[in-house]
């Protein structure tokens, strides 16, 4: 049983792969302009450099493409969501 299911994780393991490979030339004509504005000009020394990490996160990176307005999204974290409006120091 165990031995099936290793075939089918393997298998599935290539699909994903196989698929992201043929996304690949989209992703460098039209993708990466999607999703950056900036990455999309760069030249075709980025976009090779790029290519494994398109092929590997493909499925995330159309989900992004599809809602892409062209802009990297804003960050969220703890040293920009702090209001700095107040002149106090505690120390």
């Amino acid at each position: 049983m165990s031995l099936l299911l290793a075939s089918w994780l393997v298998r599935a393991a290539y699909a994903y792969i196989i698929i992201g490979v043929i996304l690949l030339p989209w992703w460098l004509a039209r993708g990466l302009r999607r999703l950056d504005t900036s990455a999309g000009t760069r030249p075709w020394g980025f976009r090779v450099l790029t290519s494994p990490g398109l092929v590997a996160l493909w499925s995330w990176l159309l989900a992004r493409a599809r809602n892409g307005s062209g802009q990297p999204p804003a960050e969220r974290n703890g040293v920009f969501a702090r209001d700095f409006s107040s002149k106090t120091c505690a120390i």
